[in-house]
């Protein structure tokens, strides 16, 4: 709440009872936590806050992805107060409404609800608990179904670009990124992921997994021809980033070929990169687990909509999907940025959609949580200019705003 609220209740005689409250203001007020800013209120809080104004808090709250249920008493009588229903009517227009009979008059409650989407996946994580088991190479059985696919919007009602970055458990964005980014560049080796302190291919790249993959002549910490290879040099001859490689690869330059057959026929029906390639399978770490992406455009009014599909081959649903499903949410919105589109959808379908044995606790953990809404995206303008490409994207053009998940859920990959 703000200070005049505060100060308002507390002349009202409220009793907080059990909740202390958190009061937006540019002081100090004894035995009251004070803080500067709505997203610093979020930050400091535990678990579910309430919102009780004033006007500005308000209209942050109400607009914030997280934002679950705002209830609205219409009390009889000439009252004097600085929010107006029509604040709320237009913040709330396409909310669910349903009324609530209370002792002071008609309540309305506003239900945004939880995030459908993140309950879809965790439905099926529910659904893999009970799946058959099978074995794998990783000698760590896994509950497996064949062919799920999962959808995640990536533009919501209120006209904001989203990304399925999901709220059960914590995702970690800052490797997501230096992740998706790496692939961009083309690279092959983890030194480019160290320096961005990731460090998630470190067993793909050891000398045992090496070894064991036939790739004793890799130095530690080469992937080979992996996905970012396959993005922009398919076809070339690859040549190991720790000997001499030729100034430019011969190859297809697929990334590139994309985004410019979305913007010179984006309703065309060819828009396919792949990183599966049969003549250098055997030269990676780890052959490409999402291996092929298509994108469709539609005309919706003067605007393009995109949406991407991901196929793989397998998929890891508690360790690697949430990962790859932020990834592409966020490869689908840079790409629709470069090619004048809006990204409106991600797909991921998946032929072996697992659950190794060794995670069930961990998704026993999550599925105890509730998804609450996801964060909004947003580009530096430099990213809307002539002449910026795909290469010229960094972390520090890219804005993610309300993400507030769960704590982090830890288990161990499967290498």
């Amino acid at each position: 709440m703000g200070r005049r609220t505060y100060e308002d209740m507390c002349g009202a005689g409220v009793i907080w009872g059990y909740r202390r409250p958190i009061v937006v203001c540019g002081g100090v007020i004894p035995n009251v936590t004070t803080v500067r800013s709505f997203a610093d209120a979020l930050a400091d809080a535990k678990g579910t806050i309430w919102v009780v104004g004033g006007k500005r808090i308000y209209e942050e709250a109400l607009q914030h992805p997280s934002c679950r249920a705002a209830y609205v008493t219409l009390i009889p009588g000439d009252h004097m107060t600085d929010v107006t229903v029509e604040m709320l009517s237009v913040v709330m227009a396409n909310w669910k409404r349903t009324p609530v009979v209370e002792h002071a008059g008609l309540c309305f409650m506003f239900e945004r609800g939880g995030w459908k989407a993140e309950e879809k996946y965790l439905r099926l994580l529910s659904k893999l608990l009970v799946a058959p088991i099978k074995k794998n190479r990783t000698g760590i059985d896994c509950r497996s179904l064949f062919g799920c696919m999962l959808k995640y919007p990536l533009y919501d009602e209120f006209g904001n670009h989203i990304i399925p970055l999901f709220t059960t458990k914590r995702v970690p964005l800052r490797l997501v990124l230096s992740e998706l980014l790496w692939f961009i560049s083309g690279g092959t080796n983890v030194d480019a992921l160290h320096a961005a302190n990731n460090h998630i291919w470190d067993g793909n790249s050891s000398r045992e997994y090496l070894d064991g993959r036939g790739l004793a002549h890799y130095e530690v910490g080469e992937l080979g021809p992996v996905y970012g290879f396959q993005w922009r040099h398919y076809g070339a001859q690859y040549v190991p980033e720790s000997e001499d490689q030729p100034t430019t690869y011969a190859g297809i330059d697929q990334l590139q070929g994309l985004i410019d057959g979305i913007k010179a026929d984006p309703f065309g029906r060819r828009h396919v990169m792949t990183a599966w390639n049969p003549a250098d399978l055997d030269k990676m770490a780890l052959p490409p687990c999402h291996h092929t992406v298509t994108v469709v455009v539609s005309e919706v009014g003067d605007k393009k909509h995109l949406r991407l599909l991901v196929d793989m081959r397998s998929n890891d649903m508690f360790l690697g999907h949430p990962f790859n499903a932020a990834s592409y949410g966020l490869f689908a919105h840079m790409i629709a940025v470069l090619s004048g589109c809006i990204a409106v959808e991600v797909a991921l379908v998946a032929a072996d959609t697992h659950l190794y044995v060794n995670h069930v606790e961990a998704v026993q953990t999550q599925l105890q949580r509730s998804a609450t809404g996801p964060p909004i995206v947003r580009f530096a303008e430099r990213c809307f200019g002539d002449g910026f490409t795909i290469d010229d994207f960094t972390a520090q053009d890219i804005e993610i705003v309300g993400y507030n998940p769960a704590g982090t859920i830890s288990a161990e990959m499967a290498v």
